[in-house]
């Protein structure tokens, strides 16, 4: 599953050695039968049901890291990073063609109705969040609360780098312009190496047998 809320939590816990299968999920269709909720992350656990990414970080990080929630981060990378630097994505249209297709979506439709779609998307994204900053300028404010630490949390990734770090790693890992951009212009390529080292592509990503 591509969908950053997704992989940021596969990042929580992978790094923190929580085991964990996954379900696939079809758009717009409740996880569980005669659920309301549609969006997906969704976990279970024993027989509780959380929803939402930040909900599920609030709950269950803490618990697996044994490190108190920094809220004012962790709502700073839901709700302003994610979301700005999705409409960055869906703005260009090569990252929202190569997303789009990623996901499933055919080619040949995608190249059709993406040079529309990169113009209307980012539109619903302002109405949604008007206040939205540049997902830039969230990274360089990242960068610059790691002083001259290797990372967030010091010398250690904390989980405050592993939500930034998951947040950021399917526009990485589809080599979208969005994703290089954005580590580029915050001045995050020595830490993007150094996660990269801690929690690797491949064991978030495993190559398709």
């Amino acid at each position: 599953v591509l969908s950053p809320p997704c992989v940021k939590i596969r990042c929580h816990l992978i790094h923190y050695g929580v085991a964990f299968t996954t379900k696939p999920a079809s758009a717009g269709k409740p996880i569980k039968p005669g659920a309301s909720y549609k969006k997906v992350p969704v976990m279970t656990v024993g027989k509780r049901t959380v929803n939402d990414s930040y909900v599920i970080v609030k709950h269950v990080v803490p618990i697996a890291s044994g490190q108190p929630l920094n809220e004012e981060w962790e709502q700073k990378i839901t709700y302003k990073l994610q979301p700005s630097i999705e409409m960055e994505c869906f703005g260009n249209v090569g990252d929202l063609t190569k997303f789009a297709c990623a996901v499933g979506f055919p080619k040949c439709i995608v190249c059709c109705i993406a040079p529309t779609m990169s113009k209307r998307l980012p539109v619903g994204f302002r109405k949604k969040y008007p206040d939205l900053p540049a997902a830039v300028d969230i990274g360089k404010e990242f960068r610059a609360a790691m002083g001259s630490s290797n990372f967030f949390g010091g010398e250690q990734p904390g989980p405050v780098d592993v939500s930034y770090y998951g947040t950021c790693l399917t526009f990485m890992y589809l080599k979208l312009e969005c994703g290089h951009n954005h580590i580029e212009g915050a001045g995050l390529k020595d830490w993007w190496r150094r996660m990269e080292a801690v929690i690797p592509t491949d064991k978030v990503f495993p190559p398709k047998k």
